[in-house]
């Protein structure tokens, strides 16, 4: 199962992705036109040159367009991702004043005898879960996963 990808990694994968393509296709462009005019030696001439410069242009004015796709889908993560911060904050602000770790706790009160550290883990993760996704319903499974981990250890710190 692929992790989840909060809204801020996202924005900031595409930024690096879109400084990356800018950069190689304007500098590709520049070396391009320094070799089409002669002012760089490319070992080409003839109509190998004119092929060779129009396919390579085409590819870096590609790479460019694409450069600002990325940035700006990079600034529509980045909006995004306040929203999930806030509705992570809003969360864990439920979790805490419905002591919704007290409660799993008391639900679990006879199984945790016999239960070891990591299947106590794994119990408590799964109803966190059903107690966030019973009072916020509009969650996607991959978020409500990462939700729960986040907040995992600030609720039942022993």
């Amino acid at each position: 199962m692929a992790k989840y990808m909060d809204s801020a990694e996202r924005a900031e994968e595409n930024r690096t992705s879109a400084w990356t393509l800018l950069i190689v296709g304007s500098v590709g462009l520049v070396i391009l036109v320094l070799g089409f005019f002669g002012i760089i030696p490319l070992p080409i001439s003839g109509f190998s040159k004119y092929m060779f410069t129009g396919v390579m242009s085409v590819l870096f004015i590609v790479f460019i367009i694409s450069g600002f796709v990325s940035m700006k889908k990079s600034k529509v993560y980045a909006e995004a991702a306040s929203t999930e911060k806030d509705q992570k904050q809003q969360i864990i602000d439920w979790c805490v004043e419905n002591h919704v770790a007290e409660r799993i706790n008391e639900s679990l009160a006879v199984e945790s005898i016999e239960l070891s550290e990591e299947e106590l883990y794994f119990k408590r993760a799964e109803r966190l879960k059903h107690a966030v996704f019973a009072q916020f319903q509009s969650l996607g499974i991959e978020f409500l996963s990462d939700v729960a981990d986040d907040i995992y250890d600030s609720l039942f710190e022993d």
